[in-house]
C-alpha cells in the first residue's frame, strides 16, 4: 500500500508539472526494497516521462536498455521500448524512434492502451514530416485497437483522421490530374518516349521473375542425387539445405497449394504457368503494347477542362485545409500561390486572395500581404472583405446580406421547381462570386447540381454531385451529395 500511495503521490506531482517532485516520488519507490516489483519497473518508466529533454537524458537510455535486456521484464517490453522511443524522438533520431516505437508494438504481451500511445506517436511524426497517407493509417489504428473509443484522447485522433480523409483525398486528385494533363500536354513523340520506358521497365521485371522460377525449378532437379550427401548431415530438419532442396522439390511437384484439409486431390491441384506462357500472356494482354497506353490519354476537350477543373479544386481545398485545420502556413501558400498561375474561376480569386494576405500578415511578408491587399481593395472595393481589411476592428452586420441571399436562394428554388433548370444555373453562377463568405453557398451548389441532372447527360450530373460531396464533404448538402453519388455508381 505504501508503493502504491507512493506511485499516486509521484503521478498527482506529474500532472501539476511539478517534475522534481514527481521524480522525487518515483525513485523512493525504485528504492523501496519491499515494493512490488511492477511498481520499481513502472515507477522507471515514469521517471523517463518527467525527464527534461536535454543530454543528461543518456544515462536514463541506458538504463532503461539495461531493463529490457533483463527477461524478467518481458510483460513490460511494449512500455520500455516506447519510452526510449520517446527519448529518440526528443534528441531528433527519429530513425531509431521509430525503430523502438515499432518494437513496443511487436512485444509479445503488448496491451491495447499502451499500442494507442504509440500508434498516435507514429501518426504525429509522420504528420509532422508530411507523410498524411501514413499518418492517417496509424490515426486509424489508434482507434482500432482502443477499448474505450469514447475517450476523449481517442475522439481527438479519431476527428484528427477525418480531416486527414479529406485532405488525402483532395492530395491524390491533385496528384491524378496533374499526372494526366502533363501527358495530354505532351507531344506524340514524347508520349511514345514515356510508355516506351515504361514497358522496357515492365519487361525487365517480368524477365527476371521468369527466370527466377526457371532456376528455381532447375536447381529442384538436382535434389535427388543430392540427398544422400545432405543425409549425412544429420537429422533433415537441423540442415538448412536440405531444407530448401526440398521445399523447392515440393513445390515442383505440388506446385502452389492451399493450406487445407485433402490438399493432394486431383480436384485441389494448382494451375500451373510456365515462364515462357507467362510473357506470351502479357504480351497479348497488351502490357507491352505502347499505343494501348497512349490510347487511354484523353483528348477530349470537356474531359480535359473537367480535369483542369477538378484539380484546381483540390488546390483551393488544400490551400484552406492546410491553414484552418492543420495550420501548416508554407504549405497553404504553396497550394494557392500554384492555383493563381491555373487561371482559377473567376468566382474564387477573391477569396484565394484573402486567405493569402491573412497568410503572410501572420508570417510578416509584409511586401506580400501589401500585395494581396492591394488587389482586394482595387478591384473588390465593394465586397465584404475590403471591408475587414480597411475596417479590421469593426463588427460587420450580415444579417441583411444573409437575409437577402437567403430570398434569392428561395427564388431559385421556385424556378428550379417550376423546371427551368438552365437559367437557374446560370443565375447560380453569376451569384456565387458575389456571396463567397455566404454559409449557403453548399446550398446553391447542391441546387446547380440538381438542375444539371434535368438536362444533362448522367456522367455531368455524377460529376457535379461529386464536386458538392468533396467541397462540402462535412454540411448536410455534402453529406446528401454524396448518398446520391453512390446510388448513381450502382
Amino acid at each position: 500500500q505504501a508503493a502504491r500511495n507512493l506511485f499516486v503521490l509521484g503521478q498527482m506531482y506529474a500532472s501539476e508539472n511539478k517534475k522534481d517532485s514527481a521524480t522525487t516520488a518515483f525513485k523512493r519507490i525504485v528504492n523501496f526494497r519491499k515494493a512490488p516489483y511492477k511498481f520499481k519497473i513502472h515507477a522507471q518508466i515514469e521517471i523517463a516521462k518527467n525527464f527534461p529533454k536535454d543530454s543528461s537524458s543518456v544515462g536514463l537510455h541506458k538504463t532503461l536498455q539495461k531493463l529490457i535486456k533483463n527477461r524478467d521484464n518481458r510483460p513490460y517490453l511494449d512500455a520500455l521500448y516506447y519510452q526510449v522511443g520517446v527519448l529518440e524522438e526528443n534528441k531528433d533520431s527519429t530513425f531509431w524512434a521509430v525503430e523502438n516505437y515499432n518494437k513496443s508494438l511487436r512485444a509479445k504481451n503488448a496491451k491495447p492502451t499502451q499500442k494507442t500511445y504509440t500508434y498516435e506517436r507514429l501518426g504525429n511524426l509522420y504528420f509532422k514530416n508530411n507523410e498524411f497517407q501514413l499518418a492517417s493509417a496509424y490515426y486509424d489504428s489508434v482507434f482500432q485497437v482502443a477499448e474505450n473509443k469514447n475517450e476523449l484522447r481517442i475522439r481527438r485522433v479519431k476527428r484528427k483522421f477525418k480531416n486527414l480523409a479529406s485532405l488525402i483525398a483532395f492530395e491524390n486528385t491533385v496528384k491524378t490530374n496533374d499526372s494526366i494533363l502533363k501527358l495530354e500536354a505532351m507531344p506524340v513523340e514524347a508520349q511514345e518516349g514515356y510508355f516506351q520506358e515504361y514497358v522496357d521497365t515492365l519487361k525487365k521485371k517480368d524477365e527476371a521473375i521468369a527466370q527466377q522460377k526457371l532456376n528455381q525449378l532447375a536447381f529442384g532437379n538436382s535434389f535427388g542425387s543430392s540427398l544422400q550427401s545432405i543425409s549425412k548431415g544429420g537429422w533433415y530438419f537441423y540442415n538448412g539445405q536440405s531444407l530448401s532442396f526440398g521445399k523447392t522439390t515440393f513445390q515442383k511437384t505440388w506446385n502452389n497449394r492451399a493450406l487445407e484439409d485433402n490438399w493432394r486431390w486431383a480436384s485441389k491441384r494448382a494451375m500451373s504457368t510456365s515462364a515462357t506462357t507467362a510473357l506470351k500472356e502479357a504480351v497479348a494482354s497488351k502490357r507491352y503494347d505502347v499505343p494501348s497506353y497512349i490510347a487511354t490519354i484523353p483528348t477530349d476537350e470537356i474531359i480535359i477542362d473537367s480535369l483542369k477543373i477538378y484539380r484546381n479544386q483540390g488546390l483551393y481545398e488544400l490551400g484552406l485545409i492546410y491553414k484552418q485545420q492543420f495550420v501548416n502556413l508554407p504549405l497553404s501558400i504553396e497550394k494557392l500561390e500554384r492555383l493563381l498561375t491555373l487561371q482559377p474561376k473567376e468566382n474564387k480569386l477573391l477569396s484565394i486572395y484573402y486567405n493569402l494576405y491573412q497568410i503572410y500578415t501572420t508570417v510578416k511578408n509584409k511586401p506580400k500581404a501589401a500585395f494581396f491587399k492591394n488587389k482586394i481593395l482595387t478591384a473588390y472595393a465593394d465586397t465584404k472583405f475590403a471591408q475587414m481589411i480597411q475596417f479590421p476592428n469593426k463588427k460587420l452586420t450580415t444579417e441583411k446580406s444573409l437575409s437577402e441571399t437567403e430570398k434569392t436562394y428561395k427564388e431559385m428554388y421556385y424556378l428550379y421547381k417550376e423546371g427551368v433548370f438552365e437559367e437557374v444555373v446560370q443565375k447560380i453562377d453569376e451569384m456565387l462570386p458575389k456571396i463567397q463568405n455566404s454559409i449557403l453557398i453548399p446550398k446553391f451548389e447542391l441546387l446547380k447540381a440538381y438542375c444539371l441532372g434535368k438536362y444533362m447527360e448522367k456522367a455531368t450530373y455524377l460529376k457535379a454531385m461529386e464536386f458538392v460531396a468533396l467541397s462540402y464533404g462535412n454540411s448536410e448538402e455534402g453529406k446528401k451529395a454524396k448518398e446520391i453519388v453512390a446510388q448513381l455508381r450502382n
